[in-house]
């Protein structure tokens, strides 16, 4: 990706999240040209000095420059490439690690330090697409979120989550987006190093294992995201947020696998009952696993997902006469008009089995976070079995999302703007809680409640902000690449690594005249300016 088409992606992210005031936003950051910068009082001379030489400098520069380059969370991409960013407290990249080859050139001619992650992350999937690592055929992003606060890593997997959708959309790919937090290990950051991948790979293929332990590690970690999410679409990833669909374009499809397998086994489709059509992996191929039964027999077959074949057949006695049975759609219909909801796209899945000589279909979906599974009599259709849970208790013993929204509403003491109001199920250290949401007035609202008690966990309030992610002009400034408009004509702004040179060479300067400064003051004068331009900018917001 070219530095302009680059420059224009960042541009088009921000103007996404502040779409009506970039270019007011812009004309203030030329406001600081001239302007007074107050430093703290410092008993040092010539630590003021330092400081007032520093900041004509940088104001000069028209840029702002962050000290804050402590890690806060680990954010890591998958697709085929992996790439790695490292994010500071404000979620800005304070560095950007390809981790593979194909991550390389996805990341060439890009610097991204500085960037806010949302921005960050539209870049690379924009550059992923260009560079045919994302399509319609292979349309799959794994995002792992790793932070020590538990709440944050979660906020901030949603946020990435969506700014990773929208990108996609905007390149006209209806993507599926994978997106988990990761328990941090060193067991994992060695099995990752080990494997040329990141941690939240390695993390989303032991929840693969784990559920179905004929899959081989070392074969999954070779695979692409695309392949691993649909292996993961026939398992409980209890760690892992779908949201899309998930391709197939690079394989025959589901059907085509189920008629070479009914042809194979010379059953007719009006004959046969099919119980379910997964991906798996055999031999360290992608291949179809198709169940059904005909007569009195079950059948499974194994289907080449990329040339149709059939690799393997077995079948066995099935224990009852599938022509006397109500079918898998009758059953998964009965189901779903007992639960009274409609389960998440792709959730649907449906099992023919024999329970002491009876036959039943299992079958299960979840809807808004709630997973539903059922047993039903396979000859009448009559419900057996019906439990529904989430968050490891049963949603009976809920409050409801409707009793949890009125008790964040009264405890807000104010009505909800139409079309704010949400609420949903999550799931925290074990404990089944209501995350609510919405805006009055101008006002965003955040409740967490407990979900079999409705008693409020935390309640938040903040003033609606269009740049609530853009801490400061500056960065706004740096990130569009476009200097400040003012009466002069402007100077393009200097590489970050000169901006870095000309503030050292003003310390140096008053060194050779025999001033003392070291690292240490530097690093202050450069964290008083951040603040003070933070300052600044609240006071214009205030002005407005």
């Amino acid at each position: 990706m070219t530095n302009q088409e680059l420059e224009a992606r960042l541009k088009k992210a921000l103007e996404a999240q502040a779409p009506n005031d970039l270019e007011a936003v812009l004309s203030r950051c030329g406001q600081q040209e001239g302007s007074v910068v107050t430093m703290k009082k410092r008993n040092n001379r010539i630590f003021a000095a330092a400081a007032a030489a520093a900041a004509c400098l940088a104001l000069a520069l028209g840029v702002g420059y962050s000290v804050n380059n402590k890690v806060a969370s680990l954010v890591s991409l998958d697709v085929n490439p992996s790439i790695q960013l490292d994010l500071n407290k404000k979620d800005r990249v304070v560095k950007a690690d390809a981790l593979n080859a194909d991550a390389k050139a996805v990341m060439d001619g890009m610097d991204l330090k500085g960037v806010p992650a949302e921005v960050a992350v539209n870049a690379l999937i924009g550059s992923m697409v260009k560079n045919g690592y994302v399509s319609q055929d292979a349309n799959s992003i794994l995002i792992s979120v790793q932070n020590k606060d538990p709440e944050a890593a979660a906020a901030l997997r949603e946020r990435l989550d969506a700014a990773a959708s929208q990108s996609m959309q905007q390149d006209d790919v209806q993507g599926a987006v994978i997106s988990q937090v990761v328990t941090g290990s060193e067991e994992l950051t060695k099995k990752a190093s080990e494997y040329g991948i990141s941690a939240g790979r390695v993390q989303f293929i032991e929840e693969l294992t784990k559920e179905n332990e004929t899959l081989d590690f070392e074969q999954l970690a070779a695979r692409p995201v695309n392949d691993l999410t649909l292996l993961a679409s026939s398992s409980k990833n209890a760690t892992a947020h779908t949201s899309g669909t998930v391709s197939e374009g690079k394989y025959v499809g589901r059907d085509t696998a189920q008629n070479a397998a009914l042809q194979h086994a010379g059953v007719s489709a009006a004959n046969a009952s099919m119980v379910s059509t997964e991906f798996d992996m055999e031999d360290g191929k992608m291949v179809y696993e198709v169940e059904f039964y005909a007569g009195n027999e079950k059948f499974e077959c194994d289907v080449d997902a990329i040339t149709g074949k059939v690799l393997k057949m077995e079948k066995k006695a099935a224990g009852a006469d599938v022509s006397k049975l109500i079918g898998e759609n009758k059953a998964q219909d009965a189901a779903i008009a007992h639960a009274g909801v409609t389960p998440d796209a792709g959730t649907l899945k449906t099992d023919l089995d024999n329970e002491n000589g009876r036959p039943v279909y299992e079958v299960e979906f979840v809807s808004g976070g709630i997973e539903y599974e059922y047993k039903l009599d396979a000859a009448t259709g009559a419900v057996l079995k019906a439990d529904n849970e989430a968050a490891g208790m049963d949603v009976s013993k809920l409050i409801g999302k409707n009793k949890a929204q009125d008790a964040a509403i009264a405890h807000a003491g104010v009505t909800p703007d139409a079309g704010t109001l949400k609420a949903d199920l999550d799931n925290e250290n074990g404990k089944a809680v209501y995350e609510v949401e919405f805006v009055s007035g101008g006002i965003e609202y955040e409740y967490k409640l407990d979900a079999t008690t409705g008693a409020v966990l935390k309640a938040e309030k903040d003033k609606q902000d269009p740049l609530d992610d853009l801490d400061d002009l500056d960065d706004l400034q740096e990130n569009v690449n476009k200097p400040a408009p003012t009466s002069k004509p402007a100077q393009a702004a200097k590489p970050q690594t000169q901006q870095k040179q000309d503030i050292q060479n003003v310390v140096e300067a008053l060194k050779n005249q025999g001033n003392q400064v070291d690292d240490d003051d530097l690093e202050d004068i450069l964290e008083d300016l951040y603040e003070q331009d933070d300052d600044d900018d609240d006071d214009d917001e205030d002005d407005d």
